[in-house]
C-alpha cells in the first residue's frame, strides 16, 4: 500500500462526537482502502469511540459492525503514552491534552512529509494553551507550522451548492474593515479559484464577491470599502482574465437560493467576514459542510460543525460532514 496516500485522522475532543463520527464514517468507507489511514490516538481512545456506536475494534486496527468493516488504521500512539480517556461529561486537563497531543503529532507527520493528508475532528479552542504559541483556532495553528508558502491559507468550505472562502477567518468584527487590503482579498480570490480548480475540475471558475457592507455599501452610502477596495480590485482582476461578479450584497445573493430559476451560477462565493458566510452556507450544506484549509503543506479537511458534547455517546450525532470530510481529503490528496 506504499503507493497509496497516507492521510491521519485526528479524533478531536474526546468528550464530543468527533471520536465516534469519526467510526462512524470509517466503517462507510470502502474495505479495500484507498488511503493508508492513521489514527493519531490510542487503541483504546479508538476502542473507546466505537463503543460508543455499537461497533468493536479488531488488533489489525479494523473497525467492525454487522457486516461494516473499516479499512486498517494504524494508531500513532500506545495506551501508555496517552492520558486515559475521561467519562463523557468531564473536561479537565486530560481532555484538554489528548486533543493537543493528537493534533501535535498529526503536524509532525506532515513536517516530516510523512503524511499527504489530515481529518480532523472538532476541538474545543482550550486545548489550545496546552500547544506551543498563542493561537485562537486549528486553523491558525496549522498555518503557523504547514503554510507552503508565504501567502495566507484560505479557509474555505465544500458542500453546498458553490465553494465558500472567507476573506478573513476569526476576527473581532470591528477589526473586518481595517484588515480587508486588497492584496489579502485578492490571495483569498487566487486560493479560491485555484481550489475549485483543484476540487471541482473546473478550468475557468465563475467567482462571486459578496460586499462588506448592507446593500453592498448602496453606492457608498453605507460604507466606503466596495467602492475603494473591491471594485478597484475586482476591475483589475477582469482584466486579467478571471471570470467574477460583485460587490455583491450579501442578503440579495443568498435569497436567491431556493427560489428555482433564480439560483445565482456561480462555482466559488468569497465572504467577507465569518458568520457573512457561514451562517447561510452551513443552512445550505444541510449538514454536510466541510472546512478546508487551502494553502497548507498537505490537505487539509474537518467537518464544519463544533464538538456537540451535549449529544455525545447519544447515537443521535449526524455523522455525514465527518464522512464528507474525508472523502473530500480523498479528493484532494488525488489531485
Amino acid at each position: 500500500m506504499s503507493d497509496l496516500p497516507t492521510i491521519c485522522l485526528t479524533p478531536g475532543c474526546p468528550n464530543g462526537i468527533g471520536p465516534e463520527i469519526l467510526v462512524e464514517s470509517m466503517l462507510r468507507q470502502s474495505s479495500e482502502p484507498a488511503a493508508n489511514w492513521q489514527f493519531s490516538g490510542s487503541r483504546q481512545w479508538l476502542r473507546e469511540a466505537a463503543t460508543r456506536v455499537g461497533a468493536s475494534l479488531s488488533p489489525e486496527g479494523v473497525l467492525s459492525r454487522g457486516p461494516d468493516r473499516s479499512p486498517a488504521l494504524t494508531c500513532l500512539f500506545a495506551d501508555d503514552e496517552l492520558p486515559a480517556i475521561p467519562e463523557l461529561g468531564t473536561n479537565g486537563p486530560d481532555a484538554l491534552l489528548l486533543q493537543a497531543r493528537a493534533i501535535e503529532k498529526a503536524v509532525a507527520l506532515a513536517k516530516a512529509q510523512k503524511i499527504q493528508g489530515l481529518v480532523t475532528g472538532p476541538i474545543r479552542k482550550d486545548a489550545l494553551k496546552y500547544l506551543p504559541g498563542n493561537f485562537v483556532g486549528h486553523t491558525e495553528y496549522l498555518h503557523a507550522h504547514l503554510a507552503k508558502d508565504e501567502s495566507p491559507p484560505l479557509m474555505a468550505f465544500a458542500g453546498g451548492p458553490f465553494l465558500l472562502g472567507l476573506a478573513t477567518i476569526h476576527v473581532p468584527l470591528k477589526d473586518v474593515s481595517e484588515q480587508l487590503t486588497r492584496p489579502k482579498i485578492r490571495g483569498a480570490l487566487l486560493r479560491l479559484h485555484d481550489l475549485v480548480q483543484k476540487l471541482q475540475r473546473v478550468d475557468a471558475p465563475r467567482l462571486a464577491v459578496l460586499g462588506l457592507n448592507p446593500h453592498a455599501g448602496e453606492a457608498g452610502l453605507l460604507g466606503q470599502e466596495e467602492q475603494t477596495v473591491l471594485e478597484p480590485l475586482l476591475e483589475d482582476l477582469k482584466l486579467e482574465g478571471f471570470t467574477l461578479e460583485g460587490p455583491l450584497s450579501a442578503d440579495g445573493f443568498f435569497a436567491r437560493f431556493g427560489k428555482t430559476g433564480f439560483e445565482p451560477e456561480v462555482d466559488a462565493v468569497l465572504a467577507m467576514y465569518h458568520d457573512q458566510g457561514l451562517a447561510p452556507y452551513k443552512i445550505l450544506a444541510g449538514g454536510r459542510g466541510v472546512n478546508i484549509t487551502h494553502g497548507l503543506s498537505i490537505a487539509r479537511t474537518s467537518p464544519d460543525h463544533g464538538t456537540a458534547a451535549d449529544i455525545a455517546g447519544t447515537q443521535r450525532a449526524d455523522w455525514g460532514a465527518m464522512h464528507a470530510a474525508v472523502n473530500t481529503c480523498l479528493k484532494l490528496v488525488d489531485v
